[in-house]
């Protein structure tokens, strides 16, 4: 009995052992994992902190930026922080870097370097680094890194690292989004009619959304078709208009709601003023004569200055030379002389070129002319008082181009044909190309008059900065049996003072679309049948869909486009996708529908007629997809547009 007792008692201590080893496992897992939650709380906080310090220290750059004190707001800044946006011979103000890392160092870095949780904060001028390469002795855009790390006041080794890349500019505020409109009120703002896919930032005063995409017949009958709502991967911005009155998730895809940021600082631009001062800069830099557009005087000062250009020097010969004489083959004239070919009684001089001809000195002409070229010519300048017509079935390289009048030239397929403006181009009338083969421009370009630039299966390459004086085509083939071959290939800003129309082409990026064209047109904006009734080799969405078409059967058009006036966008029979930005001042209105059922017209109208059009597009790319591209900011800086106050442009946030 003595031996039992002792053996329940031990079994007994054994049980209250093992429960009490149980019961202290449960406390400390217990008090482990209250730990772990308030450590992963405390986490999110410091996060949390990080990110609201990164947003102050951007506001506060915007501030010092408007010349306002970051630590005292209400105050001016003293002019000794004052950035000096001017150059001097052409290079930025030796102040402009140094007053820049006074104003960081001073007023920036030390109002947050003093807050009790933040460890350290770092803004790094990273503008001469890849992938941004800024030539700081030329441009005033310059590239920011702000690096801060944010700690916990209690527990010091909970800390977060959060980085963000900034970009000063001096361009007006359109350039920052990638889709917009300023305007407000009746036919103004942005309407955005479907289910467009927009990757960027949004900015509005007005917007309104439709569940129903427009679209005209070809006997111009408006029908609408039901479709999902519009997706935004992005924030929409206003100047101070709360947008969220009249707007919910059920106005979004999937009830997707963008953030509303309502304190945009929107920087406009004149467009006249810019213009006038754009042109007179180019006209300038080309010919090195006081020639001014702005004054109104240009036809008879650009006419005076080619007269000077023809008198001054060369050998005289009039067409024709005799009674027989119908045309002149150039590689009867000699190569290295200069020559000016004059018409007697108001005929056209005809020009010829059989056979291989490569000119030293410049070719004058007084009149109109006509130029037919079957072989190889090589043209330094080529200076006319008159309209100039050249047909091209062989290799034409032309040096400076200087036309008073009209300037049309067809350019058709030969053995291994191209042509070439290698570099200045002043028109004093129209100018009209239409390209069977390749042709490049690469200099600088001032039109006075229409421009219209054609491309019929073949390639056309703008390397240079163009101003044209009032409309301006980009026509490629419009065959619809054929497929869409006609590339225009820019590194380019193109300034026009009157309409944009580009129709039937595909628009790329020089360098294996590293580059891009930039389209400001003061007129209005006009963008049609872009890849017609073709669609994505996959028209399904993949999963978690964060916005960029990945697709890569349809190219995107490589390019940003400005309208100082409106634009009218329809990704219903095309399909557009931007990898740029769109931004029209006063009215943007963007169509478009999702999916690629559509085979025709017949097609769509059938659509019109299908309430389950929204279902039935749900989960499939949209026809319109705009995907913003900041390099719009840090190619060509020189021939954007310029305004008087660096914009505070920030990045992505990359959390460390």
């Amino acid at each position: 009995m003595k031996n039992e007792k002792g053996s329940s008692l031990i079994t007994v201590l054994l049980v209250a052992l093992i429960f009490m080893t149980i019961g202290l496992a449960i406390i400390s897992s217990s008090i482990g994992g209250a730990l772990r939650t308030e450590i992963r709380e405390t986490d999110i906080d410091v996060t949390y902190q990080a990110s609201n310090i990164m947003e102050e220290i951007i506001a506060d750059l915007k501030l010092a930026m408007k010349k306002k004190d970051p630590l005292s707001p209400e105050q001016d800044l003293p002019a000794s922080y004052h950035l000096p946006l001017s150059k001097n011979g052409g290079t930025v103000d030796v102040n402009f870097d140094p007053t820049l890392m006074k104003l960081l160092n001073e007023k920036i870095i030390p109002k947050y370097n003093s807050l009790p949780s933040v460890e350290s904060l770092e803004i790094r001028d990273i503008s001469t680094e890849k992938p941004y390469y800024i030539n700081k002795q030329f441009h005033f855009t310059r590239v920011l890194e702000i690096k801060v790390t944010v700690k916990d006041t209690h527990q010091a080794a909970v800390k977060r690292t959060m980085k963000r890349n900034v970009i000063l500019s001096p361009t007006p505020s359109f350039l920052q989004y990638a889709v917009g409109s300023l305007g407000e009120g009746e036919n103004k703002g942005l309407e955005i009619n479907g289910s467009p896919n927009i990757l960027g930032n949004v900015f509005s005063n007005d917007l309104k959304i439709s569940q129903n995409a427009k679209f005209y017949t070809t006997d111009n009958v408006l029908m609408e078709i039901p479709t999902p709502f519009p997706s935004i991967f992005g924030d929409i911005y206003s100047e101070g208009k709360d947008l969220r009155t009249s707007l919910s998730n059920d106005h979004f895809y999937k009830r997707k709601m963008p953030l509303f940021k309502n304190h945009s600082n929107f920087i406009d631009v004149n467009f006249n003023e810019t213009f006038n001062t754009r042109a007179d800069e180019l006209l300038q830099n080309i010919t090195g004569e006081n020639i001014s557009y702005s004054n109104g005087n240009f036809r008879t000062q650009f006419e005076n200055y080619v007269n000077h250009l023809i008198e001054n020097g060369g050998t005289l010969i009039f067409f024709p030379r005799d009674d027989k004489e119908t045309s002149i083959d150039l590689s009867d004239l000699t190569s290295d002389e200069e020559t000016v070919l004059q018409s007697k009684n108001n005929e056209t001089i005809k020009l010829t070129n059989a056979t291989t001809t490569t000119r030293t000195k410049p070719l004058k002409i007084i009149g109109n002319v006509n130029l037919s070229n079957i072989s190889r010519l090589d043209l330094p300048d080529l200076i006319v008082n008159g309209d100039l017509t050249i047909t091209n079935y062989g290799d034409l390289q032309i040096g400076n181009l200087f036309v008073t009048g009209n300037v049309t030239i067809a350019n058709f397929a030969g053995d291994d044909a191209e042509g070439i403006l290698q570099y200045n181009t002043v028109v004093g009338g129209n100018l009209e190309m239409v390209n069977d083969t390749d042709f490049q421009i690469n200099g600088n370009v001032f039109i006075n008059g229409n421009t219209k630039l054609v491309a019929r299966d073949s390639s056309f390459t703008i390397r240079g900065y163009v101003m044209g004086n009032r409309d301006f085509y980009v026509l490629g083939n419009d065959d619809l049996n054929k497929n869409e071959n006609d590339n225009f290939i820019f590194d380019s800003v193109i300034y026009v003072m009157g309409q944009s129309f580009i129709s039937s082409a595909n628009i790329f990026g020089a360098d294996n679309n590293d580059k891009q064209l930039v389209l400001l047109s003061n007129g209005n904006l006009t963008i049609t049948r872009i890849n017609e009734f073709r669609n994505f080799s996959m028209i399904d969405e993949p999963a978690n869909f964060n916005g960029e078409v990945t697709d890569s059967a349809i190219k995107p058009l490589q390019a940003f486009f400005y309208t100082h006036q409106n634009a009218e966008l329809y990704g219903v029979g095309s399909l557009f996708y931007i990898d740029g930005g769109l931004f029209a001042r006063e009215h943007l209105v963007i169509n478009a529908i999702r999916g690629g059922q559509a085979k025709n017209e017949e097609d769509l109208k059938q659509m019109t007629m299908d309430g389950n059009q929204p279902t039935f597009q749900t989960d499939k790319y949209s026809r319109f997809n705009v995907k913003y591209d900041k390099k719009v900011l840090l190619r060509r800086i020189d021939d954007l547009p310029l305004v008087d106050e660096l914009q505070v442009i920030p990045d992505a946030i990359e959390l460390q």
